[in-house]
């Protein structure tokens, strides 16, 4: 990696073989990584989706389901 790359460039793997735990690595992943990072990740995961299922045109928005809320 060359200096002065943004951290999106970099990519984390490890193996796991089977029968060891996976999650401890999980978890130290995403505790290493800041909300803003974790929003870009997920917006770049809708993408892909999106393309898969070869869904093109706006993209997708936030479903705004409208529900009266009564104290008893």
């Amino acid at each position: 990696m060359r200096t002065g790359e943004p951290d999106a460039q970099r990519i984390t793997a490890r193996l796991v073989r089977q029968g060891e735990p996976e999650r401890e690595f999980d978890r130290e992943f995403w505790r290493r990584t800041s909300g803003e990072q974790r929003v870009a990740m997920l917006w770049g995961m809708v993408l892909e989706v999106r393309a898969i299922k070869g869904l093109e045109g706006d993209e997708p928005r936030l479903q705004r389901s409208v529900l009266r809320v009564e104290r008893r």
